[in-house]
């Protein structure tokens, strides 16, 4: 089992699936469809018939309950979804991802490559790691220091995957109907934008999209995506006295002002954050784009009165600019519905100490496509994956921890 984990894992990893901000079509990138035929065709080898790939790139399916007609559970028999995403975060590319396997983990420092640029090595180290000192024994799954792994959210697929593997193998196995959904654009906040909700009759789901072992989550972010766009006035700088307004110090003026407190790297626990994520521009016209993050409604309303503020200051410091802002909802946070409907967390709560592992539940200092489909009405917490340092080269990945995520699965969906 374990073998055919780490397999199906890399081979998934390999599979660039990069999605892409500012595209409104389903999915943002076509590469997408690459890991979903992959998967629709490893399914149905399987031998899980009832499945497809629709035109937005939602592979949706069922494994059909095989409890007998007579048994006594057979009404109350939830039916429950699982749901992972196909995308890797745009942050960094997703190509000729290379995986790195470093079995019986020693409990040091891992170096995974040579960064030449700095002339250095490229560290996983414990000091930013402290999970790592649970994970002595086990076999990490690191990236080679170019790219990032994907385990975000590849993990959860290839666990979802195994356990439906192992359920249909197992012809003892007792178990409700079961409804799982890999979808794409997670990452860029567009993971449910077409999600076909009728294809998708389950009374409660989880995503199989969190970190650390034990890290079960019902709480996230409420988030906004915001872009402000600085208009100045552009001219030749040898003749710009009293006419030039230069869009880039403008801009950098507003990043300047931002509560240096309220940045993500000054954060931690419930703290919310304004988050500048791009900039770009010339003289004439520069754009900033920044997502803004709390768990309550008051404090990120409060951080849109901050970003105003600054736009204002700046207008007055730039006599002939505009400035235009532009903010969008993202995500809210899903504690509030999830505890209107406790079921599904006492259930996943069983489900983990049934493992062994020693739960916590954890706000997650992000978003799933839980918290937009609880907002629907589909109650869906998250559950750990055993993965940490999304996004980034030093991107880590515990199989014994996915394991545990694959039982918990098995667990939950056991009559």
């Amino acid at each position: 089992m374990k073998k055919k984990l780490i397999s199906r894992f890399i081979r998934y990893a390999k599979i660039n699936t990069k999605s892409q901000h500012d595209v409104s079509v389903c999915p943002s990138s076509p590469v997408q469809f690459d890991l979903a035929n992959e998967i629709a065709r490893e399914l149905k080898e399987i031998g899980i018939k009832d499945l497809e790939v629709d035109k937005n790139c939602y592979l949706i399916g069922k494994l059909p309950s095989n409890i007998p007609s007579s048994h006594i559970a057979y009404g109350k028999t939830p039916v429950i979804g699982f749901l992972a995403h196909l995308d890797t975060a745009p942050d960094l590319t997703g190509e000729n991802v290379k995986p790195q396997i470093i079995e019986n983990y020693n409990g040091k420092d891992i170096v995974i490559g040579f960064d030449e640029a700095k002339k250095e090595k490229i560290l996983i180290g414990l000091d930013e790691n402290p999970e790592l000192t649970k994970c002595i024994g086990h076999t990490i799954i690191t990236t080679d220091g170019n790219t990032l792994l994907g385990a975000d959210d590849k993990a959860g697929i290839a666990a979802i995957v195994t356990a439906l593997e192992q359920i249909t193998n197992d012809k003892k196995f007792i178990h409700g109907d079961i409804y799982f959904c890999f979808n794409p654009d997670e990452e860029v906040g567009r993971g449910t934008a077409c999600f076909p909700m009728e294809k998708f009759p389950v009374q409660f789901a989880y995503t199989i999209d969190g970190g650390s072992e034990g890290e079960l989550n019902k709480e996230t972010f409420n988030a906004d995506n915001a872009k402000v766009i600085v208009h100045g006035k552009d001219i030749h700088p040898g003749s710009a006295k009293d006419i030039m307004v230069n869009a880039v110090l403008v801009a950098s003026y507003i990043l300047d002002k931002l509560p240096r407190e309220m940045s993500p790297d000054k954060t931690s626990d419930h703290e919310g954050f304004l988050h500048p994520t791009e900039i770009s521009g010339s003289t004439g016209q520069a754009t900033i784009r920044m997502i803004l993050r709390d768990f309550t409604e008051e404090g990120l309303t409060e951080k849109k009165k901050i970003l105003e503020a600054i736009i204002s200051r700046a207008k007055q410091a730039f006599p002939g600019c505009s400035i235009d802002l532009e903010i969008n909802k993202s995500y809210r946070n899903m504690l509030t519905k999830l505890d209107e409907n406790p079921y599904p967390l006492k259930k996943l709560e069983e489900a983990a100490s049934q493992v062994g592992v020693s739960y916590k539940w954890l706000p997650i200092r992000g978003g799933t496509d839980g918290a937009e489909l609880t907002r629907l009405g589909i109650p869906t917490p998250n559950i750990f994956t055993g993965g940490k340092n999304f996004h980034g080269k030093t991107e880590w990945l515990s199989i014994d921890v996915l394991l545990k995520t694959v039982e918990i699965i098995k667990n939950l969906v056991r009559v």
